[in-house]
C-alpha cells in the first residue's frame, strides 16, 4: 500500500516539475519575444525618426536650425532609455521566476524527504504492532 501510494506521489512530483519547467519555458520564451516585439518596433520607429531627421536634417541645415536635430536626438535617447528600462524589467522577472522555481523545488524536496520518513516510521510501528500482537497470542 505504502509503494503504490509513495509511487503516486513520485508520479505527481514528476508532473508538477514538468508543469514547473513548462510554465518557465512558456515565461522565457514570452519574455524574449516580448523583449523582440519591443526592440523591432523601436527599430522602427527609429528608422522612421532617422528618416525624418534626414529630411529635416537637410531643410534646417538650408535654415540654419540646428535645435530641431538636437531636439530628435534627445527624444531618441529618451526612447532608447525606456526600453533598456523595459528589457531590465524583463530580465528582472524571469530571475524572480526562476528563483521562485529553484524554492519551489527545494521546498518540495524538503516535503518529499519528510514524507519518506514518515513512511517509514509508519512501516516500523505497523511491523512493531503486528509483532507485539503475535508475542501476546503466544503469550495467551
Amino acid at each position: 500500500q505504502f509503494r503504490g501510494a509513495q509511487g503516486a506521489i513520485s508520479l505527481l512530483h514528476a508532473e508538477v516539475l514538468d508543469e514547473i519547467e513548462g510554465l518557465l519555458r512558456k515565461q522565457e520564451v514570452a519574455l524574449k519575444h516580448e523583449e523582440g516585439l519591443t526592440v523591432r518596433r523601436f527599430k522602427d520607429k527609429l528608422s522612421a525618426i532617422e528618416a525624418q531627421v534626414a529630411g529635416q536634417h537637410a531643410s534646417a541645415a538650408a535654415a540654419g536650425s540646428a535645435w530641431t536635430l538636437q531636439s530628435r536626438n534627445a527624444d531618441l535617447h529618451r526612447e532608447l532609455d525606456r526600453m533598456q528600462a523595459i528589457a531590465s524589467q524583463l530580465d528582472t522577472q524571469y530571475k524572480l521566476a526562476a528563483e521562485e522555481c529553484a524554492r519551489l523545488r527545494a521546498a518540495y524536496g524538503c516535503q518529499r524527504d519528510d514524507r519518506d520518513n514518515l513512511v517509514r516510521q509508519v512501516v516500523a510501528l505497523k511491523h512493531d504492532k503486528l509483532r507485539m500482537a503475535a508475542e501476546m497470542a503466544a503469550l495467551a
